[in-house]
C-alpha cells in the first residue's frame, strides 16, 4: 500500500497544481490544506481515482482476509470483504461501489480460478460485440454489465490475435503490459499537453487520430520518463528500486 500511496501522492499533488494552470476537466481553483485533503483522502481528481481506489479496496481486503480467524472458509472471508465494502461505499464518500465492483471481481477470480486467462476464451468472434458497445456511449456507464462484457470480449480477440504476432512483437506487448504502472501514472503529464494540440487536428471530427497520436508519444515517453528515473535513482522516491520491469 505505500508503494502506491508514495506515487498516488506526488502524482496527485503535481496534477492538482498543474489544474490551476492547465485545461483539465476536474481540476482545483485553490490551493489550500482543506482542498488538498479532499483530493488526496476522499475523492481523487484526474486519473488518479483508481490508485485510490486500489488503497481503499486493499486496506478493507487485509481486514477481511488477514485479521480475521484463517479457521473461516475462503467463501466466508470474501463475503465479510463484499460486506465491507458495501458499507464503506454506503456510508462514507471515499468510495463508489461501482468502482470497487471490479477489485471484488479481480479477487474472485484470483481466489477461485486463480489465474485470469480462464475467464476468457481465445477466438476473433467476440470483437463484434466489442465494437457494437464501443460505438454507442450509451453502454458506457461503469456500472453496466456491457463494461465486463466489452472488457472480457476485448481480452478474447486480443488473445487470439496475439498468437499470429512474432516473438519480437510478443515481446514488446509484453514488455508494455508488464509496465503500465509508469504508463499509468505518468500518461496525464502526455495528455494534459495534448489539449494544446487539439487545433492541428480540427480536420477530423471524431478526435480518434488525435487520440492514436497521445497513444503514439505518450506510451514510449512515459516509459523514458521511468527509465531516467531508474537510471538517476529518482525511483526511490515512489519507494520502489526500479520502476520498470
Amino acid at each position: 500500500l505505500l508503494r502506491i500511496f508514495l506515487p498516488y501522492l506526488i502524482m496527485v499533488l503535481s496534477y492538482s497544481i498543474l489544474s490551476l494552470y492547465l485545461p483539465v476537466r476536474d481540476g482545483i481553483e485553490v490551493f489550500n490544506v482543506s482542498t488538498i485533503t479532499y483530493v488526496l483522502f476522499v475523492k481523487s481528481i484526474g486519473p488518479y481515482w483508481f490508485l485510490h481506489t486500489m488503497m481503499v479496496c486493499g486496506i478493507l481486503y487485509y481486514i477481511s482476509f488477514r485479521l480475521y480467524s484463517e479457521k473461516l472458509s475462503v467463501t466466508a472471508r470474501y463475503s465479510i470483504f463484499a460486506s465491507l465494502l458495501i458499507i464503506v461505499s454506503l456510508f462514507t464518500p471515499i468510495l463508489n461501489i461501482r468502482s470497487a465492483t471490479y477489485y471484488f471481481i479481480g479477487v474472485g477470480i484470483r481466489l477461485y480460478f486463480k489465474d485470469f486467462s480462464c475467464v476468457y476464451i481465445k477466438n476473433f468472434w467476440p470483437i463484434v460485440p466489442f465494437v457494437l458497445l464501443l460505438s454507442n456511449s450509451y453502454f458506457h456507464d461503469w456500472g453496466a454489465i456491457s463494461i465486463v462484457v466489452c472488457v472480457i470480449s476485448f481480452f478474447s480477440f486480443v488473445s487470439k490475435a496475439c498468437s499470429f504476432l512474432s516473438n519480437k512483437s510478443t515481446g514488446m506487448l509484453e514488455y508494455i503490459g508488464r509496465n503500465t504502472l509508469p504508463i499509468y501514472i505518468f500518461h496525464p503529464i502526455f495528455t494534459m499537453l495534448a489539449k494544446f494540440t487539439l487545433p492541428v487536428f480540427a480536420f477530423e471530427p471524431t478526435g480518434i487520430l488525435h487520440a492514436f497520436s497521445v497513444i503514439l508519444v505518450g506510451i514510449p515517453g512515459c516509459i523514458c520518463i521511468a527509465k531516467f528515473m531508474d537510471i538517476t535513482r529518482l525511483s526511490y522516491v515512489f519507494f520502489r528500486n526500479r520502476i520498470l520491469r
